[in-house]
């Protein structure tokens, strides 16, 4: 695919379930319809700056995978507002898409972000802030229907919180980018 498409046409999405001490990873497909676990990353490795100027291993995994965008979970209350653990994903989350080195200037409205600048050679990249809310408890639950015990599931259960909340987002925008804030 090599450089990401007009308007964010092609291209993978990827979610970051972002907790104090891991980040959950899930990918879509190139059609955006099915959304899959990838990895559980250290979010301090996440939060690592690295001397090459970047993200790391997240942002070999942008470009591994061909990422056009970004979803990032946050764990809203239930009337729907963003409380204290919403706000400190949300500062997180944006140091760790920072991290990239792409120039995010991270907002504060769910579903979009303010500010952005051009860097040379950086794939255009769009994020969303998402309602991850009962992420986990499904993909706990899912993996309880299939026979999964509490040990099978440790390590593994914040990459399926992570395609969870990405399915929904998948489903709900049909992996319509183009309304969300670009980062490049």
């Amino acid at each position: 695919m090599g450089a990401q498409a007009e308007e964010f046409g092609q291209g993978r999405v990827l979610a970051l379930d972002v907790g104090e001490l891991r980040c959950g990873l899930a990918l879509s497909d190139v059609a955006r319809k099915h959304a899959s676990p990838l990895a559980v990353l250290p979010t301090a490795d996440l939060l690592r700056v690295q001397p090459s100027g970047g993200g790391g291993r997240l942002r070999e995994i942008v470009a591994e995978w061909e990422v056009a965008g970004i979803v990032v979970g946050l764990p809203l209350e239930s009337d729907g507002s963003e409380g204290s653990q919403a706000r400190h994903v949300r500062a997180l989350g944006g140091k760790i898409v920072a991290g990239l080195g792409l120039g995010l200037d991270v907002g504060a409205g769910l579903g979009s972000g303010a500010g952005s600048r051009a860097i040379p050679s950086a794939p255009a990249l769009s994020l969303v802030w998402y309602d991850e809310r009962k992420s986990s408890v499904q993909a706990k639950a899912a993996g309880h229907e299939v026979g999964l015990s509490e040990r099978a599931m440790r390590g593994h259960t914040d990459s399926r919180a992570a395609a969870v909340f990405l399915q929904r987002w998948l489903d709900e925008t049909k992996g319509d980018l183009n309304g969300a804030h670009e980062i490049n």
